[in-house]
């Protein structure tokens, strides 16, 4: 049955209302009949009309479903019509809306090019690629929305995906001509966009290092100062340099990005908590790339390995990797993520010392030229972020849950290279750290125990399995004697303080009193809800000299 032009108006109108109607029903029923008119293909003149007031329902519509069903309804109007420029015409209303004011709107818009860039024909997209690129690319800094921020980049990948290499290639460059602009905002876009261009290229961006590399190690060795956009700037070249070694791992090994390592490897005591997390998370991937074993020979037998050039020289790069992963842990408020890093990457380099064979305590590690490299050195190290969180920051406990892995770790290890006795000879460094959060905990259900006091007792347990029951117990009784002895010196000091200075003496009694009251206020505010502050020293009353 073929249908009169004036009923076919009739019903194309009612098609167009019902798409606006609040009845599910009848945008339903709209939908239907608009697209069974685009699927035969019927043309008249009142259907562009129409198809812009769709567009726009695309984007203005508050209801998901109605703004997906215009969605492909004006993709299928696109795809199915010999429009010609009015192709284009009708994509750049959509990049238009790229700046509406509602998010739902912008996702629209952005979900639309990302189906553009999908079907539509290759010619098509290679012909209009600028256009597309710089009107996404803009979005990478002026985007608000994290969502919307995620289908731009999402965009430009479809987008880089099926574009040809010429004209891929000219897009790049554009990218450099950014990234060598003195502006900030112009480099930060560019590099996210360098960031997009590796993902899409994956292994076949090796042939454009020659023109980033150089780049990426200049903002790699820019200073930012404090500057809020730099520092931007930088953590966004951290991120990038991430993908890169993780799209091409060959490139971690690589003479050409030792520079870029160097670079890496002074941010790790950055000012930036997300820069310093960054940085040794990307440590971690280059450590990931090589063994112990393999970087023991190189300094042992010191043979040539281009592979091996990023440790030159071994002695010196490893010390100095070794301190500035170990000052990570000092701060006092030191984020979970950095210490389950920071720990990794010095196991690594624990390890490394494991097998250089410098385990005894005959080796004078005070006094020799790699002293840096003793077990000794990295079990004293942790030890003594422990002491300093238990003194600085009682409250805490992420030091010490990641330094309890670590010696867990470690022992392990030196237990499987030079056996058991390897192992006592450091349980009584190791020992008195766990030891006293197990006393903490004695008075404790099982229930009522925290994380810490349960990898204490787990970690005790396990050492007590690496080197026996009977060795264990013995070191475990001499421990808890130094510990007692300890203990004893600090009460005769205090008794004797009252007498030698009794007005440093009676501030300790004040601080005491003031500690309870607080910590009683606590439990009481916890009992009903609420969550006290802790006070600071300097709140709290102290007598007047």
């Amino acid at each position: 049955m073929k249908l009169e032009e004036d009923q076919l108006r009739v019903l194309l109108t009612y098609a167009e209302q019902s798409m606006s109607d609040l009845d599910s029903n009848a945008q339903t029923t709209g939908f239907a009949v608009l697209k069974a008119v685009l699927g035969r293909k019927l043309d008249f003149p009142e259907l562009p009309d129409i198809m812009n007031r769709v567009s726009t329902l695309a984007v203005t519509s508050e209801m998901v479903h109605v703004r997906s069903q215009c969605r492909q309804l004006v993709l299928q109007y696109l795809a199915d019509y010999p429009l010609g420029k009015v192709v284009i015409r009708k994509i750049q209303f959509f990049l238009g809306q790229l700046e509406y004011t509602r998010e739902e709107g912008r996702m629209s818009a952005l979900e639309f090019l990302c189906s553009v860039f999908s079907t539509f024909p290759r010619s098509l997209i290679n012909t209009n690629a600028p256009l597309f690129f710089l009107a996404l690319s803009a979005l990478l800094v002026n985007e608000t929305s994290k969502n919307c921020t995620q289908l731009v980049v999402s965009a430009l990948k479809k987008l880089l995906t099926v574009l040809d290499d010429n004209v891929k290639n000219e897009l790049f460059q554009i990218s450099i001509l950014w990234l060598q602009n003195e502006t900030v905002s112009h480099q930060l876009i560019a590099i996210q966009l360098s960031s997009i261009f590796i993902e899409a290229d994956g292994p076949s961006f090796e042939s454009r290092l020659k023109d980033f590399l150089p780049i990426l190690e200049i903002l790699l060795n820019d200073e930012s100062n404090g500057d809020i956009e730099k520092d931007q700037l930088l953590i966004q070249s951290l991120v990038t340099a991430t993908k890169l070694f993780t799209v091409n791992p060959t490139l971690v090994t690589s003479s050409a990005t030792v520079q870029v390592w160097q670079s890496i490897q002074k941010h790790l005591l950055h000012s930036q908590v997300r820069v310093r997390l960054l940085s040794a998370r990307l440590i971690g991937l280059l450590f990931a790339a090589f063994t112990p074993e393999g970087i023991v020979e190189y300094i042992s037998c010191k043979k040539s390995s281009k592979k091996m050039t990023v440790f030159d020289p071994p002695v010196d790069r490893l010390r100095a990797l070794a301190l500035d992963c170990s000052e990570q842990l000092i701060p006092p408020d030191v984020d979970s993520d950095i210490a389950e890093q920071t720990i990794k990457n010095l196991l690594f380099l624990f390890k490394v010392a494991a097998r250089l064979g410098k385990h005894s305590s005959q080796v004078d590690e005070e006094t020799s030229e790699k002293r840096i490299f003793g077990v000794r050195w990295y079990i004293k190290r942790i030890r003594k972020e422990i002491n300093s969180e238990v003194v600085e920051n009682p409250e805490a406990t992420v030091k010490r849950i990641a330094a309890f892995h670590f010696y867990a770790a470690a022992l392990l290890d030196l237990h499987q290279i030079h056996g058991y006795k390897a192992v006592l000879e450091y349980l009584p460094t190791v020992l008195p750290c766990i030891l006293r959060e197990i006393n903490s905990s004695e008075d404790k259900s099982s229930h009522e125990l925290s994380e810490l006091a349960t990898l204490a007792k787990e970690s005790g347990e396990f050492m007590k399995q690496l080197v026996g029951h009977e060795a264990y117990t013995e070191i475990l009784v001499s421990c808890r004697k130094v510990l007692q002895k300890k203990k004893m010196t600090r009460k005769v000091e205090k008794s004797q303080l009252a007498v030698t200075n009794p007005k440093i003496a009676a501030r300790m009694r004040v601080k005491k009193q003031a500690n309870k009251k607080e910590a009683k206020k606590k439990k009481n505010a916890l009992i009903r809800g609420k969550v006290m502050k802790r006070k600071k020293l300097k709140d709290v009353a102290l007598l007047e000299e």
